[in-house]
Formats: structure tokens, sequence, C-alpha cells
């Protein structure tokens, strides 16, 4: 039963020391309304003002 323990915890702390870390508060763009139509691939957005985050709504 320990070793199971064991093997589990190294399991866990090798999978941890693994994680990589991607800043992506850049260059997110911003529409203030509804836009129904946004989730297809084609949407224009090229009007909507470039943010980075944290952003508020001003």
């Amino acid at each position: 039963m320990k070793l199971k323990i064991y093997l589990i915890v190294f399991v866990m702390t090798a999978m941890s020391s693994a994680r990589t870390n991607i800043d992506f508060d850049f260059e997110w763009c911003f529409g203030r309304g509804d836009f129904a139509t946004a989730m297809i691939p084609v949407f224009d957005d090229s009007e909507w003002k470039v943010v980075n985050l944290p952003h508020d709504w001003s």
C-alpha cells in the first residue's frame, strides 16, 4: 500500500514540474455589444479595439 502511495506522489510531482506557463494577456479584440455572429470563423472584428489583459469596460 505504501508503495502505491509513493508511486502516486512521485508521478504527481513529476507531472507538476513539467507544466508550461503560457502568457496570453496580449492582443485580445474587444467589442462592446451583442455580436450574435462572432462565433463564426470569418467574422470581421477589424473595427474592434485591440486590448491587453487585464482590461475593464471603459
